[in-house]
């Protein structure tokens, strides 16, 4: 599975809005909008691509109001066979150097509790895990992440 990583060329760019079908193909297992997350100018999202895209992530203002200074991962989702290759890793770094870019101090991300790889990536990039929520039969976790070292 290494070599993967190896042989996919790898491009991540901006997503735009002819990227709609694309997006919401890959990510049908998730409740995302695509067409609300393009109607907003305050999100940036970003896809990995070679043939086609296989992973994306999208950053905004934290949802929370009171944190003005945060910045919030809303998307990270990579197709099941890019993963463990380190390009959700990669596709992870972008995200955070958008939300550093846009002087924002913290980055905030969401996961289900049983996201082992994600949790993983999150604990090797400094991540802390802040908090627990309840939905539904299962957890979330928030993790936050301080910026200011982060490059």
């Amino acid at each position: 599975m290494k070599d993967l990583a190896k042989r996919v060329h790898v491009g991540i760019r901006r997503a735009e809005l002819q990227d709609v079908e694309s997006l919401s193909q890959l990510t049908s297992e998730l409740c995302v909008s695509w067409s609300d997350m393009f109607a907003s100018p305050e999100i940036f999202s970003y896809l990995a691509e070679d043939d086609e895209p296989f992973g994306v992530v999208s950053v905004a203002a934290a949802s929370d109001s009171r944190l003005d200074n945060a910045g919030e991962v809303l998307v990270w989702y990579l197709h099941p066979k890019f993963r463990q290759v380190g390009l959700g890793r990669k596709l992870l770094v972008h995200g955070l150097s958008v939300l550093k870019r846009r002087d924002f101090e913290i980055a905030r991300i969401w996961i289900p509790e049983t996201a082992d790889d994600a949790s993983k990536v999150l604990y090797g990039l400094h991540f802390i895990q802040e908090e627990i929520k309840p939905l539904g039969d299962m957890n979330l976790l928030l993790f936050n992440r301080n910026l200011y070292d982060f490059f």
